[in-house]
């Protein structure tokens, strides 16, 4: 938990650092209330942060036979930061576009996308100088003046190159019918990070399919399937002297064996389906119903570690399963009144191993209330008037 400001500083404010602007407000953290007081040595400060955004953009395009039309677009971008691990980072990205519809009932687009981010040189001791007080700075060892390891990028400020790919279909097979498909992809390779996340891939599937008979009747159902696979790592050391992180002669510590270095494999699938249904069987009648399945999972596999005092067990999968129907219908009872009557059904499960059976004194030093997974099964009706002003 967090204190009041620390004291020991003229007037309770603490002094300026050279490259950040004051005020300061410095706290300390104790672990509970049993414990004494932190150190005033081991007070940690904010930090004030800014960002700035420059883009340019370029496109040109082609109009080719067929109605269709090729065209070429260009964006470059160049981000910015106060106190972040990098100043700058600049990403180029190319993406080429192609729109065609080779008969009436067809529409075609596709995308295909690269882009290249470089980062300034990472600082991996920025965020321990800009938050530590000066006395800790001052009795600190150089090699252990981190709080990341200096190995570790984060995704958002590492080099990055991209390959991102899209394709959009719409087919018109008779005049009361609408059909899409949409499908995109993207691969994220982090190349100069040793640590970290350092590669990524998404893939996305949506089908929709409508039907409208009148304007007093339309039907709808969609269906989309998503998958997400990533891979990061860390190494695993301990503090004092097993910090030191810039050893290359035998014995090693910790921070600077590789062999401590521990890999996840993310995986991540949800799927969608749904649909909807719009009646209007009477001037004063509006009928409407609404159906969503969402089905989800998650699982984490660690890879085997060489350390002989690490063995790291995956995590269990996480699986969540959402059912939600809704049904609802309006009366035009007057001109200006109209009656709203709502019916939902919601049932929503999820596996996730953190919130089972956790009680108010699970955590170490820790009272909350508790949690456990969720199992709702919910009916709600609901009744309403509408009134319009003229």
């Amino acid at each position: 938990m967090a204190t009041a400001p620390a004291a020991g500083t003229e007037a309770g404010v603490p002094a300026a650092r050279p490259g950040l602007p004051p005020p300061r407000d410095g706290y300390r953290y104790v672990p509970g209330d049993h414990a004494d007081q932190v150190r005033p040595e081991l007070t940690v400060y904010n930090t004030s942060h800014d960002l700035r955004r420059h883009g340019l953009e370029l496109e040109a395009g082609y109009r080719l036979p067929h109605r269709s039309k090729l065209s070429l677009n260009y964006a470059r971008e160049k981000i910015q930061r106060e106190n972040a691990a990098t100043e700058a980072t600049r990403e180029d990205r190319y993406t080429l576009k192609y729109r065609l519809q080779p008969w009436q009932p067809l529409q075609a687009r596709l995308e295909l996308g690269w882009a290249n981010r470089g980062a300034d040189t990472y600082r991996w001791d920025q965020s321990w100088f800009a938050r530590r007080d000066s006395a800790l700075i001052n009795i600190t060892p150089d090699n252990q003046r981190f709080s990341n390891h200096p190995l570790l990028s984060q995704y958002h400020l590492a080099n990055r190159e991209q390959w991102r790919y899209k394709l959009s279909l719409n087919y018109l097979p008779a005049p009361r019918w609408n059909l899409n498909l949409n499908l995109q992809g993207r691969e994220d390779d982090y190349d100069k990070s040793a640590l970290g996340v350092t590669d990524s891939r998404f893939q996305s599937l949506q089908l929709s399919a409508a039907y409208s008979p009148g304007e007093r009747l339309q039907l709808s159902i969609h269906a989309g399937l998503e998958r997400q696979r990533s891979r990061q790592g860390s190494r695993a050391f301990r503090g004092g002297q097993e910090k030191n992180a810039f050893a290359v002669t035998p014995p090693l510590p910790q921070a600077s064996d590789p062999g401590r270095d521990w890999w996840l494999d993310s995986r991540d699938d949800s799927l969608v389906l749904g649909g909807q249904l719009r009646w209007q069987p009477g001037e004063r009648l509006e009928l409407e119903l609404d159906y969503q399945w969402i089905d989800t999972g998650s699982e984490q596999d660690f890879s085997p570690v060489a350390a002989a005092d690490l063995n790291p067990a995956s995590l269990p999968a996480v699986d969540t399963r959402l059912h939600q129907f809704d049904a609802g219908g309006i009366w035009h009872w007057r001109e200006a009144v109209s009656l709203r009557l709502h019916y939902r059904y919601y049932r929503y499960q999820s596996s996730d191993w953190t919130w089972r059976d956790v009680q108010p004194d699970t955590m170490d030093k820790v009272l909350s209330f508790g949690q456990r997974n969720p199992n709702e099964n919910l009916h709600y009706m609901g009744l309403s008037v509408l009134y319009r002003w003229h």
